[in-house]
């Protein structure tokens, strides 16, 4: 029986990070299912990196190490980082009938523009963390033949977005390692164990350092809590732990911020001793830190490079009362579920995926105190309400042993039935197995469609308007008639209309030589293409090429 030919391309199985958790398990499921045959695509894996020490699988590496020959051509374009340009090396390698790919949008436009698009199943899940969508990115959506989400949330927002163009099949939610995140009987124990006062309040949040994850709002809460409420019963006991990143580029400046707020005292933080990789919970005590483990300023903030492990991350989760989600928008927030698998109570933004979340775990939803406009997503965005937070923060602590216990059971329940890596690896797996291809998918010796393969010189004719203009570049130039009826090629039209009525400030107008010039780089990629798709056999052999052969081979 031939086997179904699936090529993941994301950002790779071997990264720290949440596309590289959920990429690795979904893999590590599909392929034991004998009906595949499993590659990878890795956009930030590497020939000399180890980061593909966990796949059983055929592994196409994209990055370079320093020093490569093609470092410099790697470097030159932001979009090859995450595979663009060796995408179609590996799709003429693979020849897969079905392409998958998780991850944000501005990362996935390759796989829709390849000029050996018409040759696979596309099937993708995008991050969808506010509404409106883009909608170059919501034509682009359209194009694929499968739409997956991470929450429920996202489901209606591409739905109406799109005019019901884009019927997402499901939201495959990313899992949770339930026996690595799990609840702790005695958390007074816990806490003395990670050398917290054993009979505190903690107040938790794990994020990245990060402008839209709102650290500084989160502190100034905790402020307004310990102004109204630091001389009762449960202020005293209050603090707040932070598992963050310090320093992170474009992140907030904590030790700024919580002497600005004056909580240095009530807030810890953790460390990681880069020498034992043991954890140190303790307040701020700069960037590098005294550890007890080497009696030395081996500590420091864990990071995506270098982080805890996924057992004393679930440890940090379990010594917290309440975990809270402070963030502009979400494309889930995945230490929401790990907390909630943790047994901790969530409070979240009502806003994006932390609203469904929060819906699925029976959490407390914190409402906005408005909804911005961010102009440079063209996307509403929500600033939680401070004050509100602050008060619920009082009122949660004020409740009885048996409300929290009950918001705990709910939490992990929640985790168990909802957030499970065999599920959503299930949802993949059910669609790939039912997919019936179409047209040329998976017809990768298909004869050719193009009946021309030079591109014509500039066309210097005034006697066409811009539209018929532009649909002679699809056709002819860019040997893709299809681009004329979609958004790119009404953009252009409009383009051209604009400069050629007016000189836009700070710039020159738009003129139709320019367009023939970028039609035809699409034109010569797609010639290109097509011209290495019929004649396989004589591409030669790459570094990358060879390394994911004999990696499977290894592995077999």
């Amino acid at each position: 029986m031939k086997k179904i030919k699936i090529l993941y391309s994301g950002e790779t199985t071997g990264a720290a990070s949440g596309f590289g958790t959920y990429g690795l398990n979904i893999l590590s499921r599909l392929v034991k299912n004998p009906k595949f045959h499993i590659a990878e695509f890795a956009s930030f894996g590497s020939i000399n990196d180890g980061k593909y020490s966990n796949a059983k699988w055929r592994y196409y590496p994209n990055a370079v190490d320093g020093g490569h020959p093609e470092e410099q051509q790697y470097n030159s374009n932001m979009q090859n980082k995450f595979g663009a340009w060796r995408y179609e090396r590996v799709l003429l390698d693979f020849k897969p009938d079905i392409v998958f790919t998780i991850r944000d949008p501005w990362m996935m436009e390759h796989e829709h523009k390849s000029g050996l698009r018409e040759f696979y199943h596309l099937a993708i899940m995008p991050t969808v963390d506010s509404a409106p969508q883009q909608h170059s990115w919501i034509e682009m959506f359209s194009g694929a033949d499968a739409v997956f989400t991470y929450s429920d949330w996202a489901i209606p927002v591409l739905r109406k977005q799109s005019g019901d163009k884009i019927k997402p099949i499901c939201s495959a939610y990313p899992g949770v390692e339930l026996d690595c995140f799990y609840p702790v009987e005695d958390k007074k124990a816990h806490k003395k164990m990670l050398g917290l006062p054993e009979d505190s309040f903690i107040i938790g949040s794990v994020m990245r350092n990060q402008k839209r994850k709102l650290l500084e709002d989160l502190f100034n809460s905790f402020s307004i809590y310990l102004n109204k409420y630091g001389e009762t019963d449960q202020g005293k006991k209050t603090y707040l732990l932070i598992h963050t990143s310090y320093p992170d580029f474009a992140g907030w400046d904590i030790q700024k911020l919580i002497k600005q707020y004056g909580i240095s005292s009530r807030v810890f933080f953790t460390y990681q001793c880069t020498a034992t990789k043991n954890v140190i919970i303790k307040k701020f005590s700069g960037i590098k830190a005294y550890s007890p483990f080497t009696n030395k300023l081996s500590a420091s903030f864990p990071n995506v490079g270098s982080g805890v492990s996924r057992k004393q991350l679930g440890d940090i989760y379990r010594c917290m009362d309440l975990y809270i989600q402070y963030a502009i928008c979400e494309g889930l927030g995945m230490p929401q579920v790990e907390a909630a698998a943790c047994g901790v109570p969530l409070a979240s933004v009502d806003y994006s995926a932390m609203a469904d979340i929060i819906s699925k775990t029976n959490g407390i939803a914190l409402k906005p105190a408005r909804m911005f406009y961010e102009w440079e997503t063209n996307a509403f965005r929500a600033y939680p309400d401070n004050e509100y937070t602050a008060e619920m923060i009082y009122k949660f602590l004020c409740r009885d042993d048996g409300y929290k216990k009950t918001k705990s059971d709910q939490a992990r329940k929640a985790a168990e039935k909802h957030f499970s890596w065999d599920k959503s690896a299930e949802i993949w797996e059910k669609h790939f197995e039912s997919v019936i291809l179409t047209g040329n998918q998976g017809r990768w010796d298909a004869p050719t469609k193009i009946t021309d393969f030079n591109i014509p010189e500039f066309l210097d004719n005034n006697n066409l308007t811009n539209s018929q203009f532009v649909e002679w570049l699809c056709s002819f130039v860019a040997k893709d008639p299809r681009l004329f009826i979609n958004s790119f090629g009404l953009t252009v039209v409009e383009q051209l209309n604009n400069a050629l009525t007016s000189t836009f400030k700070g710039g020159s107008p738009i003129n139709r030589k320019q367009m023939y010039e970028t039609f035809k780089v699409l034109g010569t990629n797609r010639i290109k293409c097509e011209q290495a798709r019929l004649n396989s056999q004589q591409l030669s052999s790459t570094d990358f090429i060879e390394f994911a052969h004999s990696f499977e081979e290894n592995i077999k």
